[in-house]
C-alpha cells in the first residue's frame, strides 16, 4: 500500500473502529466553512449514529 492509497476516514476507521466509542465527522467545526463553535468544557450528547452533537 502507498501513501494516499486511503482516504482519511479509511484511515480513522481502521485507526479508531475498536475502540467501542462514537466518532463523527463531518461537524462543521474547525478551520473550515461554516465553523461553527465548539465550546470546551461543556456538556454535550453526541450520537455516532445520526452525526449529530448537542449542546446539553
Amino acid at each position: 500500500m502507498l501513501p494516499g492509497d486511503l482516504s482519511l476516514e479509511e484511515v480513522l476507521r481502521e485507526r479508531l473502529g475498536d475502540l467501542g466509542v462514537p466518532v463523527v465527522g463531518g461537524l462543521p467545526v474547525g478551520h473550515g466553512r461554516p465553523n461553527l463553535a465548539l465550546p470546551l468544557g461543556r456538556l454535550a450528547r453526541l450520537d455516532g449514529s445520526r452525526g449529530q452533537l448537542a449542546q446539553l
